[in-house]
C-alpha cells in the first residue's frame, strides 16, 4: 500500500460540496471514482475540510492509500483521464502514512469576491455580484475585528452540541479592492461551518450600511447564535491553498 498526497483544483457550481451523498454529485465521490478506477478496488479519499455545496478550490489537498504500484507522474496523468473538465488535479505526491490531509493542516487561506459592477457572465460561477452600492473602506475597517482568537458561535451554524468549543483564531482578514471587485481574504487553521460566508455576510452588510462598523465585536462578545444572520452566497468563496509543513 502507498499513500497519495492528491493536490487539485475544481470549480464548484456543478458540485454538492466535498462530502459524498448518495444521489448527488460530489468532490469527494467524483475524486473517489477515479481513483477507483485505476486502483481497481473501492478506495476511501481522505480530504483538507469539508466544502459548501458551489464553493470553488484552487488548492484543494486530500490522501488516499492505494495498491497499485505507479510513479507520481503516472498517477496525475491517470487520475486526470478520469475526472470531468470542472476538476482537474494539479500534483500527486506519495508520501509517508503519517501525513494526514485534514490534521496535518497547519494553515487555510479563503478568498471571498464580491463583484461590484461590470458583471461578467464568463465569472458568474465563482463571483457574488452584488448589485448595490459596497463601502470597501468601511468593509476594510470592520474586518480587523475578526483577526486575533474569539468565540466564532455567532458567526456559523455548527451546534453547540456538536461542537461545544468554537473557539478559532483568525490570522488575517485583509480587504483589497478596485472599482469593480472586492476581495475579502481569510486566514486560519480551522472553521466552523459556513463561518467564512457569515464573517463575508456581515462585511456585506456593514459595506451596505445595513450594520455599523461595530456590529462584529458585538456579535463576538455576544457568543450567540442566531444574532447575525447574514451568509453570503457559496459561489463567491474559493479555497486558495492548504498550507503544511
Amino acid at each position: 500500500m502507498a499513500r497519495l498526497k492528491i493536490t487539485m483544483s475544481f470549480l464548484g457550481y456543478h458540485f454538492e460540496g466535498w462530502q459524498k451523498i448518495k444521489g448527488k454529485r460530489t468532490i469527494q465521490a467524483t475524486i473517489e471514482h477515479a481513483v477507483s478506477m485505476i486502483d481497481d478496488h473501492s478506495v476511501s479519499v481522505t480530504g483538507c475540510g469539508r466544502t459548501d455545496k458551489h464553493v470553488s478550490a484552487d488548492h484543494y489537498v486530500c490522501h488516499v492509500d492505494v495498491k497499485k504500484d505507479l510513479t507520481s507522474a503516472q498517477w496525475l496523468k491517470a487520475i486526470n483521464a478520469h475526472t470531468p473538465e470542472d476538476l482537474h488535479v494539479l500534483d500527486v505526491e506519495i508520501v509517508d502514512e503519517d501525513f494526514h490531509a485534514r490534521f496535518s493542516v497547519k494553515k487555510k487561506l479563503y478568498v471571498y469576491t464580491i463583484r461590484r459592477q461590470n458583471y461578467q457572465v464568463k465569472n458568474y460561477m465563482h463571483e457574488y455580484f452584488h448589485r448595490y452600492p459596497l463601502d470597501p473602506i468601511k468593509i476594510k475597517e470592520a474586518a480587523k475585528s475578526f483577526v486575533g482568537t474569539h468565540d466564532f458561535t455567532g458567526f456559523n451554524v455548527t451546534p453547540k452540541q456538536l461542537k461545544e468549543n468554537q473557539i478559532r483564531t483568525i490570522d488575517a482578514c485583509d480587504v483589497d479592492y478596485d472599482d469593480e471587485v472586492i476581495r475579502i481574504s481569510v486566514l486560519g487553521k480551522a472553521f466552523l461551518q459556513y463561518q467564512v460566508r457569515m464573517m463575508v455576510g456581515a462585511l456585506i452588510a456593514i459595506g451596505s450600511d445595513k450594520e455599523d462598523v461595530s456590529f462584529i465585536e458585538h456579535v463576538l462578545k455576544q457568543k450567540q447564535k442566531g444574532i447575525s444572520r447574514f451568509k453570503a452566497e457559496a459561489k463567491g468563496l474559493t479555497l486558495k491553498e492548504v498550507f503544511y509543513d
